[in-house]
């Protein structure tokens, strides 16, 4: 069946962070550098390994200049080092590291962080429906927008998580919330050209047709179910979506002083005991509204505003 404009609206988010769907046994064993390596890819010499395939170097130090540019103004502000690498892959290697569509950007599933982005943003499964709603030139700089995403899930493990934390967050949806606040924080700071075109996406997503599962608890229970199934993609995105508005709206209140005292409150209780419920009850603390909000979410027939 053919994917309309509507139909990829609100799922272009939701196959971004599809490598996280795994199951924690999973993420303790993840190859993704190895095998990036193993491609035989060349890579720059650079101050981080940013690795790339054949004919690709222009476009690779683009991306590296762009990815530095994210990072360094989280370093800066947050005071915190993020240790990954990058790989800017044709269609070729792309599939010998996993076996999803070309161009959808990625992280692997733990350190060592490996951000994997396509060479060719036009060749992306997400670019038709892009230029349809952005044009040519705004569709590619959207294809790049997810990984700033993608790159937000390694400062979240970085500056927000404890360090004795591994493998799969314990609150799903808070860890791919804070993913977007860090990608919202550069975007709407440094590059509002590229945050004006992430805000135009969703809008549209959350001016759609409510999905199938909306609640904060839904997300949770069915993370490794349905939303990580073809028919569950559009209700991911719808969900991404939404964290994101509620992102842009804390944040236009907080700036990343929101996240610094984040971290402190989430590390007062062992990762382990964390919850759908105590994380609410955490952001409320900071941000009030979001209690709310989550209620909201969870209400039938009811907008995410």
């Amino acid at each position: 069946m053919k994917i309309t404009v509507k139909t990829k609206m609100a799922a272009w988010w939701c196959a971004a962070c599809l490598l996280s769907i795994s199951t924690p046994a999973l993420a303790q064993i993840d190859p993704t550098l190895a095998k990036v390596r193993a491609t035989g890819v060349a890579s720059l010499n650079a101050s981080r390994e940013v690795f790339y395939s054949p004919g690709q170097q222009e476009r690779a130090e683009s991306l590296a200049v762009l990815l530095h540019e994210v990072d360094a103004y989280l370093s800066e502000q947050l005071g915190v080092q993020a240790e990954f690498s990058v790989a800017v892959l044709d269609e070729a290697e792309w599939a010998e590291i996993e076996p999803f569509p070309y161009g959808l950007p990625y992280v692997s599933l733990e350190a060592p962080w490996v951000l994997v982005l396509p060479a060719s943003p036009e060749l992306s499964v997400l670019f038709p429906d892009f230029v349809e709603l952005l044009g040519s030139v705004r569709a590619a700089d959207m294809v790049d927008n997810i990984a700033f995403h993608e790159l937000g899930h390694v400062y979240t493990s970085a500056f927000v998580y404890p360090e004795d934390l591994a493998g799969a967050p314990p609150v799903r949806w808070l860890d791919e919330f804070l993913a977007t606040y860090f990608a919202y924080a550069f975007l709407v700071s440094v590059a509002p050209e590229r945050a004006e075109i992430w805000n135009a996406f969703v809008s549209a997503t959350i001016s759609g047709p409510r999905p199938r599962f909306t609640s904060l608890a839904d997300f949770e229970a069915e993370y490794y179910g349905y939303l990580g199934s073809p028919e569950g993609t559009a209700n991911y995105g719808w969900y991404q979506a939404v964290f994101a508005q509620h992102a842009a709206l804390i944040y236009g209140r907080s700036g990343l002083n929101f996240l610094r005292k984040l971290r402190l409150s989430l590390r007062a209780a062992p990762a382990s005991e964390w919850s759908t419920q105590s994380a609410v009850e955490v952001l409320e603390a900071l941000a009030p509204g979001t209690h709310a909000w989550a209620e909201r979410l969870g209400r039938p027939n009811e907008g995410a505003k």
